[in-house]
């Protein structure tokens, strides 16, 4: 049976847009669809985050000619049926209804699609609309499951992601990508106008032709969409979901759309899977009953691969034998299959096209999508004809090509439910399994057999964010003593079993978190397993391992405040956090160690090593289902009832500052600034910021090392906190040279704050930071360990494998904004430094003398000289104090005395003129503050013919040096430093004055 050629006419406007035709007056009814060739696929920038849908949504919200209250009304009032979807590569409007509305329905298409105000005061209010359907979307079993397949089938291919978008990357859209977008993607040449039904096709048309007789095409650029590259292995994605059956897909690549097999596939998925007497429902479900449902399905598009898949639910139970039956059934229906069965299938696929033809809207949407996809109106009777062609032949060879090789395997189980994985013969790395156990940990397996080699890791929620200040260094002090030791064995035991197996496990703590970690020959896991178990959960609590770890960990830290660079942080996390979590000393102080007992460690233990609170990542070469059940054997007596750790919030100290003398050669300074939260999806912008900050072509070290040569070494440093982390910019140099260093850090932050990183240095830094991850990333060590530090904090344990996505995701602009918002705050400064000396070789400059006048309009009054002495800058007058009082108020502030003389008149060298800027506050001016210095004058302010600037020690004069006007305040700018560098060059320990005019 032939599918009947449309009738149908196709016409270009001359501004580009398409309009197809079809006249059809047996009912007196019409549909108008209006096609706009943009869908997800199409976002570039801004991919995976909705906007089409989001675009979707607020051309609603009136148009140029209709209100947003005006537009329901009128189609309603014409008897009209409204509404609009976006898929991957399409966003569509249609109204349906009576033949006598055709025109108000053409007025009302053309104004939303061109003539959208998108107003800025319903963005927001649509946004929250959005949410709660992408919320409404995530608790959609259906949706969840073809999520989990199209990202696991794809690597790079745009389908992998959701066409509403994620949240986090929907929250970041702003109004004007909203309007760049429209104005780029909805324009005539990139849409196509269908109408179907009983019309008046000349009056019509001229109506169309007036509608849209104002427009232009847009710009033809599009943007590259990828593809993926061919598959090499089965992949992999299970996930625990609400649901009380497990979804089970199996899903093969096939060709796209345009191939000469696709038909082909199209007809063996109706044989083997649709119908209730398809070899699939009939076998699996009715006869063995190993499902609730089951059916084949494929899916085909001009965008690149398609998917021809198997979907099936299921009992958790059956999940195994229901995949080795569906693979038995592959295998054998090459041999079975008939030319009933083929004819049944050919047959199935007519009879619904024929059914789509029914309706006005059917026939339109048929012609507009044999359009999208094929420029040819006749693409649909065109691919029923070839799959008419289709042989036996054509189907054993298809069937063929459904091998493991191309394969896709998802899973959507219940959450509390334990998914048993099938062994697989890949080499290399493997898709993971992820659940939890039933008495509350977190697990997660990897398997990658590229070496007979097992890594375990064990993340327990606490770490440096656990300890208080009375017992700080309590979870460093159980992390060197936890591995001295089990109930069941000694130290020495525990050690020569592990060494004889070539095995070993450690323990550490870190910020957030307290980890052991186990490495073993895949041969001896059940055995490591099993002390690591003992170890977690049954530690000796040796009195005699307690005291030599108590005064291994007291000289550690004697050592480190004896080490400028360590000194200078640990004080610079005391001084932005306070007293507190990560303010604290993570190995404690001397005086806090040798006060913990064995009952501080034991109630520590008991407070965290718990079910709740304990995550579990393994890579390696394993089985996955012998692994597991050697979690269930060790660790399912972990208590369970003990609720999950919960740190305090954490305080920030911002724009303080602390200065410690330690008399060794170089000074170091460090600057703090807030940093982010663990999960905070702006972490990979400031990875990116970190990075650019640190590297060796970047503008700290270019500017601080390279061209000033005033730093042995200036870099960025970074840590996630459960609630605020810190960003740290440190450089170590010579002590006569830190304030200019300092300056000059300040001036290239403030560069960064205002510009972010450069368009042409962003790849570069980019491409660094993709290289880190990728090396970090080998070992099945750091597999581990990121799973599990990923669970405990609440994500996903293969998020790691998805950080390279975040990071190609990220523009200039989401690193500006990270670092506008970071870098904003005064920062807590820390300085570690030698008691400063003036070289003996070198003559103490003589003090010198200078006049000084005040200035009032074009009057100008002498009031005396002033004088640089070994603290502090002397003002003479004529017999009696200076005259301004913001300059006594200024050196009593900084000197505590006015020093007074009677000088005798003193005729200036030089007529340059110079403000003296006493601006207030100056009481954070001091050894550890270095101020921003503004470059307007102010108003009212006292000014000489010269200024002075002198220090504690380098007892200097300068006269006539610049005619810049400046102010000091809490925090330097560095402006004038770079500008004057034999000014900046004799800033040393505190400023005592600094007046330029």
């Amino acid at each position: 049976m032939r599918f009947p050629q449309p009738t149908a006419t196709v016409h270009h406007l001359p501004n580009g847009l398409t309009v197809i035709s079809d006249v059809n007056s047996s009912h007196p009814v019409v549909s108008t669809q209006l096609w706009v060739a943009t869908g997800s696929l199409h976002e570039g920038d801004l991919l995976g985050s909705g906007l089409s849908h989001f675009l979707e949504h607020m051309v609603f919200k009136g148009t140029t000619n209709f209100s947003a209250e005006e537009l329901p009304r009128i189609v309603q009032a014409s008897g009209g049926h409204w509404n609009a979807y976006t898929t991957f590569d399409r966003t569509v409007y249609y109204i349906d209804g009576p033949s006598s509305g055709a025109e108000r329905f053409l007025e009302v298409l053309t104004d939303l699609v061109f003539r959208a105000k998108l107003p800025e005061e319903d963005f927001e209010m649509e946004r929250d609309v959005i949410r709660r359907e992408i919320d409404m979307g995530a608790d959609d079993p259906d949706n969840a499951a073809m999520q989990l397949l199209l990202g696991t089938a794809f690597r790079i291919d745009a389908r992998r992601h959701p066409v509403i978008g994620y949240r986090t990357l929907f929250d970041r859209i702003k109004h004007e990508d909203l309007r760049n977008y429209y104005d780029r993607r909805y324009v005539t040449n990139r849409c196509h106008l269908v109408i179907s039904g009983d019309y008046d096709e000349e009056k019509m048309l001229a109506k169309i032709q007036e509608l849209t007789a104002d427009l232009v095409q847009g710009m033809a650029n599009e943007p590259v969409v990828p593809q993926d590259p061919a598959q090499c292995g089965m992949r992999i994605g299970h996930q625990a979901f609400a649901v009380a059956t497990a979804k089970l897909t199996l899903a093969w690549k096939v060709p796209a759309l345009g191939h000469p097999d696709a038909p082909s596939y199209d007809v063996l998925a109706a044989m083997i899977g649709q119908g209730q007497s398809s070899p699939l429902f009939h076998e699996l479900r009715e006869t063995r009953e190993l499902c609730h449902d089951i059916s084949a399905w494929c899916w085909t598009s001009n965008q690149g691969d398609g998917l021809f898949a198997v979907s099936a639910e299921c009992p958790v139970e059956q999940i195994d034998a229901l995949k080795a039956g569906i693979k038995e059934i592959f295998s054998s229906y090459a041999e079975q299959a008939s030319e009933k069965d083929m004819q049944r299938a050919i047959r199935q696929m007519t009879l619904s096209q024929f059914r789509s033809l029914t309706s006005a809207s059917g026939r339109a949407s048929d012609l507009a999508s044999n359009w999208h996809e094929a420029r040819n109106l006749r693409f649909t009777g065109a691919y029923l004809e070839a799959a008419n062609q289709v042989t036996l032949t054509d189907i054993r060879r298809c069937l063929g090509t459904l091998e493991d090789r191309v394969l896709t395997e998802t899973l959507l189980h219940p959450l509390e439910s334990k998914v048993a994985a099938s062994e697989s013969t890949l080499q290399g790395r493997m898709a993971h399994e992820e659940w939890q156990m039933e008495n509350g940990i977190k697990a997660a397996i990897f398997p990658e057999s590229q070496v007979p080699l097992v890594s375990i890791q064990l993340a327990v929620r606490g770490g440096l964010s656990a300890d208080v200040l009375e017992q700080a260094g309590c979870s460093a002090l159980l992390a060197a003593t936890i591995t001295q030791g089990t109930q069941r064995r000694n130290a020495r035991e525990l050690y020569e079993a592990l060494e004889s197996l070539g095995a070993s496990i450690s323990a550490q703590v870190a910020n957030n978190s307290f980890l052991l970690q186990a490495s073993c020959f895949r041969s001896d896991l059940p055995e490591v397993m099993k002390y690591l178990a003992e170890i977690t959960l049954i530690p000796a609590w040796d009195e005699g391992a307690i005291e030599r770890e108590r005064a291994s960990l007291i000289a550690s830290v004697e050592e480190a405040r004896q080490q400028p660079v360590s000194l200078a942080f640990l004080n610079l996390r005391s001084l932005l956090f306070g007293a507190q979590g990560y303010g604290l000393p993570a190995s404690g102080s001397a005086e806090s160690l040798a006060a913990l007992t064995r009952d501080d460690l034991m109630a520590m233990h008991q407070k965290l090593f718990h079910a709740k609170n304990i995550c579990i990542g393994i890579a390696g070469d394993i089985d996955a289902r012998t692994t597991r059940a050697l979690l269930d054997e060790y660790f399912s007596s972990s208590a369970k009832d003990i609720p999950a750790f919960a740190p305090s919030a954490s305080t920030l100290h911002l724009g303080t500052s602390t200065t410690t003398i330690l008399e060794k050669k170089q000074a170091v300074l460090c600057l703090g600034y807030p940093g982010l939260p663990t999960t905070d999806e702006r972490r990979y912008a400031l990875a990116m910021l970190q990075e650019y900050c640190s590297d060796m072509a970047g503008p700290l070290f270019i500017r601080i090392r390279e061209e000033l040569g005033l730093a042995y070494q200036v870099g960025a440093t970074q840590f996630l906190g459960h609630d605020a982390g810190m960003l740290a910019f440190y450089l170590s140099t010579s002590p006569e040279q830190l304030e200019l260093a300092q300056a000059e850090m300040l001036q290239v932050l403030a560069s960064i704050h205002s510009t972010g990183i450069p368009e042409d240095s962003f790849e570069h830094v980019r491409a660094t930071v993709l290289s880190s991850l990728s090396l970090q990333a080998q070992s099945p060590g750091s597999t581990a360990r990121n799973a599990a530090i990923q669970m405990l904090y609440g994500q996903p344990a293969d998020h790691h494998r998805r950080i390279h996505q975040n990071i190609l995701a990220l523009t200039p602009a989401d690193v500006l904004m990270i670092a506008k918002e970071l870098l904003q705050h005064a920062p807590a400064v820390s300085i570690v430094q030698p008691q400063w000396r003036t070289p003996a070789l070198m003559p103490t400059p003589r003090p010198k003398k200078c006049a000084l006048s005040m200035r009032s309009g074009n009057q100008r009054r002498w009031i005396g000289t002033a004088r640089a002495s070994h603290n502090a800058v002397i003002l003479h007058s004529r017999g009696k104090r200076p005259t301004s009082p913001e300059a006594r108020q200024f050196w009593q502030q900084k000197h505590g005395k006015l020093q007074v003389e009677n000088p005798s008149p003193h005729r200036p060298m030089e007529r340059a003129p110079f403000s003296w800027i006493p601006a207030a506050p100056f009481t954070n001016i001091g050894p550890s503050a270095a101020a921003p210095i503004f470059a307007k004058p102010q108003e009212g302010l006292l000014r000489a013919r010269w200024f002075v600037i002198s220090s504690k020690h380098s007892k200097t004069l300068i006269a006539n040096s610049a005619a810049m006007a400046v102010s000091i305040s809490p925090q330097p700018s560095p402006a004038l430093f770079k500008s004057y560098p034999r000014i900046s060059a004799l800033f040393h320990t505190s400023i005592i004055a600094l007046s330029l005019g």
